[in-house]
């Protein structure tokens, strides 16, 4: 459903919204003790001991938004487990949930290292501001890269197991998905932390979903600067700062996507 509203535009309606997602969470999280079947004498009650229960709910809603609430987060490659922290970091901190947001960044730093991720984190903030609605990104071409990757993990049965289609489904993190969409800013990091997710997993239609409204093309303009390849000063300090796994398994995404990329055209002229 459209919105006649930007991001940035939405921002400031985040106070309000937040007691709002924080009380939906709880009703899907915590369904039977949230709706009472019973007459109507009985609302009041739930609705004074809300205020004990919002506290968990915040914590329950960070929680949730932590990679490694991921089904299989762990065993990814560096490169999209380091693409998926990052994003969902900035979700957790506009979210307000600085300390997990916190915790995330320092294990974004054993990843990717401190001076990088520092870099990547404010300027991923910038292209989000910033960004423009015309790309020419393919997500097939992405989704391509992304599982080559993946199947280059030094656990190749380990990681063919996390490549099952019936592992697409994810009840709980639908449930978080449900919230959290509709949170200004919040909504477009996770989307774009769930994409990386669900592309690394082989979940293409549910990947490219969550990659709508810009989400894409936004992670591909971060995947450029983190290549050097943005034309600019700021993606080569980022590229030179970046430790070398992570370095790698972005100038072989880029090689793959552009493999992918001629492939498919020579195939379209013949």
């Amino acid at each position: 459903m459209g919105c006649p509203h930007s991001a940035t535009d939405m921002s400031g309606l985040r106070p309000i919204l937040m007691p709002v997602l924080l009380l939906l969470c709880y009703f899907l999280l915590h369904p039977v003790n949230a709706i009472s079947h019973g007459t109507q004498t009985k609302v009041p009650r739930h609705v004074h001991s809300l205020r004990s229960q919002l506290p968990s709910s915040d914590i329950l809603l960070c929680q949730s938004l932590l990679p490694k609430s991921l089904p299989g987060f762990t065993h990814l490659a560096p490169l999209p487990r380091f693409l998926v922290s990052l994003a969902l970091r900035n979700a957790l901190e506009e979210a307000g949930c600085q300390a997990y947001a916190w915790t995330v960044e320092h294990q974004l730093y054993r990843l990717g290292g401190v001076t990088a991720t520092q870099l990547l984190i404010h300027h991923f903030q910038r292209l989000l501001k910033d960004r423009s609605t015309q790309s020419n990104v393919s997500v097939d071409a992405l989704a391509f890269a992304l599982q080559f990757l993946a199947k280059e993990q030094p656990d190749s049965k380990r990681a063919r197991r996390s490549l099952q289609p019936a592992g697409c489904e994810q009840e709980q993190e639908e449930h978080v998905h449900s919230i959290i969409r509709w949170l200004p800013v919040v909504g477009t990091f996770y989307n774009l932390g769930t994409a990386w997710y669900y592309f690394s997993q082989n979940c293409l239609d549910k990947a490219k979903v969550r990659g709508q409204d810009g989400a894409i093309e936004l992670g591909y303009d971060l995947l450029m600067n983190m290549a050097g390849l943005s034309g600019g000063p700021t993606g080569l300090w980022i590229s030179s700062a970046l430790k070398p796994a992570v370095k790698a398994g972005v100038q072989r995404l880029i090689q793959y996507y552009y493999d992918y990329e001629t492939n498919t055209s020579l195939r379209s002229y013949q």
